[in-house]
């Protein structure tokens, strides 16, 4: 046990409560690190949901103009509501990988990625100890951490989601094209 102290450069403990407050003080630090990697985890999603927010639309606007180019008859949708099955396929794919990305964008879960430096604060003018300070710290960013896999879990689904969605529209613009000519 010894050993670990000395490789991380710690003086080794002489009492227990040395020990304890040690511990405490190692774990908000690392509480602290782990919740900046879940807040880099977070952004990395979101850039990844703009890449496919461009990816689903570079895919509607290539088969878009594809039928542009062709010449078909649209003499037979009539009227919105009429559209063919497999248009209303691909509009459902579109919009489905859309609203996914658009659900991963905008942060409508916060999470929260820091200690709360005011609790510090109040408990600094409170004259309270600093291990009781930094156990509640403790207590309350494995609360956070928590919390925030969960944001993530969701996030990382939506992700999952929204790229199916998007890449589903090649067969079925595919099919929309081969029975539209």
């Amino acid at each position: 046990m010894s050993q670990i102290f000395i490789d991380l450069g710690i003086p080794k403990p002489s009492e227990e409560s040395d020990f304890a407050r040690l511990g405490i003080r190692l774990s908000v630090s690392l509480l602290d690190t782990q919740l900046a990697r879940q807040k880099e985890d977070l952004r990395n999603f979101r850039n990844q949901a703009a890449f496919c927010a461009a990816i689903n639309t570079l895919i509607a606007s290539i088969f878009s103009s594809f039928l542009s180019q062709l010449d078909w008859k649209v003499s037979y949708i009539g009227s919105f509501l009429s559209l063919p099955v497999s248009l209303w396929f691909v509009l459902f794919l579109i919009s489905g990988s859309l609203i996914h990305t658009i659900l991963i964008i905008i942060a409508f879960e916060k999470g929260t990625f820091d200690l709360n430096t005011d609790y510090i604060l109040h408990q600094v003018k409170g004259k309270k100890g600093l291990e009781e300070t930094l156990q509640h710290l403790a207590e309350n960013g494995s609360l956070f951490f928590d919390a925030n896999e969960v944001i993530i879990g969701r996030t990382r689904s939506r992700l999952v989601y929204a790229l199916l969605f998007a890449f589903a529209q090649i067969p079925a613009w595919l099919f929309y094209i081969v029975s539209a000519i």
